[in-house]
């Protein structure tokens, strides 16, 4: 936040990454330690002291960002909340919900699945996320940490914000097919080379691969048309069903296969668009149609 205060686009960008990376890099050394001939005891205290190290190395980046940030005196003073009004207060609550919504689904589904299904589907699930994580980095490159500050200040400054919000969307889609081919040719390369043991694993990721491509299209629609006056207390709606609908279908299931689960992320990504769509459809006519 303190970064997206002073404008400094790359900053926020790499610290909204940081979890992502170390995502990633534990991806990296289980990938690079299968083909080692360390026990699995020993691969666990690589694996270990790997996600350490670059937790270890997140701290310093965010204690001088706080230092920075102290010099000038406080970033945010909570004043600000005496000059709005009632419906101003909503919507502010409304984005704060917003996020809060969607963290809850990221990061709650796994557990959920864990506890209802065993470990063995989390743990599918984990591979998924995996995939999302790198995908999300490129959504807070393009849309976030890009487009979304600078169609803004267009609309700050009543520009014609039109040619902005096209090229965002083109933009958007061009990353959700790269994504799309890049993590199937990911997929079927490698799921039957590092994990043949371990049945339906291509199926379920070729499944789940559709539900990212299509969750970079809803992070579009969330941050470019959903962000913005009462449009934000729509969203947080829609976060709020699906968040329900996730927790009534994940105990509800008998028995699931690991495509079932699949199929159970594609279902609830599709849904969050779709629903996206309806609540974002006359502003997004207005803005991209009749704004020429």
């Amino acid at each position: 936040m303190s970064c997206q205060i002073n404008k400094n686009g790359p900053g926020a960008a790499v610290f909204q990454s940081i979890q992502s990376f170390i995502k990633i890099g534990a991806a990296l050394i289980v990938f690079a330690l299968f083909f080692t001939d360390l026990s699995h005891q020993n691969r666990h205290y690589a694996l270990f002291l790997t996600l350490a190290a670059l937790s270890a190395l997140s701290i310093p980046l965010i204690l001088k960002q706080l230092i920075d940030a102290r010099r000038d005196g406080p970033l945010i003073s909570l004043n600000f909340l005496k000059e709005l009004d009632k419906k101003e207060r909503k919507r502010l609550f409304s984005f704060w919900l917003s996020s809060n919504l969607g963290t809850a689904y990221s990061l709650g589904i796994i557990p959920l699945v864990a506890y209802f299904h065993g470990k063995e589907h989390a743990a599918y699930l984990g591979i998924y996320f995996i995939y999302w994580s790198g995908a999300n980095i490129l959504i807070n490159i393009v849309i976030n940490h890009h487009y979304w500050p600078r169609y803004c200040s267009a609309q700050s400054q009543e520009l014609n914000a039109r040619p902005l919000l096209v090229r965002s969307l083109v933009a958007t889609v061009t990353a959700s097919i790269l994504v799309y081919c890049a993590l199937t040719l990911t997929t079927l390369f490698f799921s039957e080379r590092l994990w043949p043991e371990y049945a339906g694993l291509q199926t379920f990721l070729l499944i789940t691969t559709c539900a990212v491509s299509i969750r970079i299209l809803s992070a579009w629609l969330s941050m470019m048309i959903l962000s913005f006056g009462d449009l934000i207390v729509r969203k947080t709606k829609v976060q709020f069903l699906i968040l329900l609908a996730m927790l009534v279908a994940v105990p509800a299931l008998n028995e699931p296969s690991y495509a079932t689960i699949g199929w159970l992320v594609f279902s609830l990504e599709t849904t969050y668009f779709l629903a996206y769509v309806l609540s974002s459809a006359k502003p997004l006519h207005k803005k991209l149609i009749k704004q020429k």
